[in-house]
């Protein structure tokens, strides 16, 4: 599903887990069904399986190998992983709001 369509470049680090999940969220977008197959319900971005790439790709380690993403695109500049600005728990929050406006 993801081979060869790396993310858009961030340009500025995220601050908040609204503005990563934005640009998880149009990242996703790019690939027909993806964002329907991530269950706000379920959704733990600290799960390995729950998170949204592991809801679209069956793991996030899979993910992360399928996208064979370059050195400088950090999961967290798509709201994939925490980061000094914002935790696991502000992703899971920021997914759910972002989703249920889907």
């Amino acid at each position: 599903m993801f081979d060869g369509c790396y993310p858009p470049k961030v340009v500025d680090e995220p601050r908040t887990a609204a503005e990563a999940v934005e640009n998880g969220y149009r990242f996703l977008l790019r690939f027909p069904g993806a964002i329907d197959r991530i269950n706000p319900a379920t959704l733990r971005i600290a799960s390995e399986e729950d998170c949204a790439l592991g809801q679209v790709y069956g793991s996030y380690d899979a993910a992360l190998q399928a996208l064979d993403l370059p050195a400088d695109v950090k999961p967290s500049d798509y709201g994939f992983d925490a980061s000094p600005f914002f935790s696991l728990s502000d992703l899971d929050v920021a997914w759910q709001a972002k989703l249920a406006l889907h």
